[in-house]
């Protein structure tokens, strides 16, 4: 009979058969309740159950605007559409006004440069014009004529 059954220490033994009593009795109790569940059944007793607030709040993920909130937010965006209209508006109309005043001083500068440009072409036209005489007064003066 030794040979059949091996050796081992008197510590596995004991904790093999505390292992089968455990599973053992955890089927019988397992067993017992399904039996009790099932008498209960039998007699028509129904089984209480209670169902507890939630511990956490459902909500939906996507919050929907009111009809109300929808009409403030459209008077807010016509409000801000006319404004931008009217600023638009005044830009193009300033704009026109700066364009010509800008027009304006262009043409008075270029008429004062063309003044100054022949101012300048005559006098440097009269200088030239001087030349020949000085040159000659010139050559005089230091004795080369």
């Amino acid at each position: 009979m030794s040979e059949i059954i091996p050796k081992l220490p008197i510590e596995a033994w004991l904790g093999l058969i505390a292992l089968f009593v455990f599973i053992g009795l955890a089927f019988i109790l397992t067993v017992g309740a399904q039996i009790h569940t099932a008498i209960k059944s039998f007699r028509g007793e129904a089984e209480a159950r209670v169902i507890g607030p939630q511990p956490f709040e459902v909500k939906s993920a996507v919050e929907y605007a009111t009809k109300g909130e929808v009409q403030v937010v459209a008077a807010e965006v016509q409000a801000v559409d006319a404004d931008l209209k009217n600023l638009r508006k005044e830009i193009t109309e300033n704009g026109e006004k700066r364009r010509q005043s800008i027009e304006a001083k262009v043409e008075t500068l270029a008429k004062e440069n063309h003044k100054h440009t022949e101012n300048v072409r005559k006098e440097l036209s009269d200088k030239i014009d001087a030349m020949p005489s000085q040159v000659i007064a010139t050559l005089k003066n230091t004795g080369a004529i």
